[in-house]
């Protein structure tokens, strides 16, 4: 949560545009190599379900990253979507395993549905992994934060 109170965009993305990738992480945004303060916004557009799969099954990180945002904001099955990041945080790429974490909070914030009792173990034992704990972190305040039924327990 950002000092204002409002929720930054938490999102790796792809955009063929720009041909850059985008971490964020807290404050700091990783942007074409260079570190800044400044949020990148990337729009995470809508896909056709086919479209999704096929992006899912790619052996490219920023293909499945891109589709597990995109079916997280915008998949009105969001068990489907769900379903399909907790079988991603066992991808061999920590990108995707990051992005899994980001995903499953940001579907409980834009569907308001998430089932707690699978996602919050399988999202809680990445939570002492260096490299991902941060990402628990942000999932779960997202989770906190929605309108999930018995999310104010997270």
């Amino acid at each position: 949560m950002t000092p204002d109170g409002s929720y930054p965009d938490m999102s790796f993305a792809r955009t063929s545009d720009e041909k850059c990738n985008v971490l964020c992480c807290g404050y700091s945004r990783f942007v074409r190599g260079q570190v800044s303060d400044k949020p990148k916004y990337v729009e995470i557009k809508p896909r056709p379900h086919q479209r999704l799969e096929e992006c899912l099954a790619s052996d490219d990180p920023n293909t499945i990253c891109d589709a597990l945002y995109s079916a997280a904001q915008h998949e009105q099955d969001w068990r489907w979507s769900q379903t399909h990041c907790l079988k991603l945080l066992n991808h061999e790429s920590s990108l995707v395993r990051s992005a899994a974490l980001i995903a499953l909070g940001e579907i409980a914030l834009f569907r308001g549905h998430l089932d707690l009792e699978v996602v919050l173990p399988e999202i809680k034992r990445f939570a002492t992994d260096p490299a991902l704990g941060a990402f628990v972190e942000d999932a779960l305040d997202n989770i906190r934060v929605s309108k999930v039924e018995g999310a104010d327990k997270v």
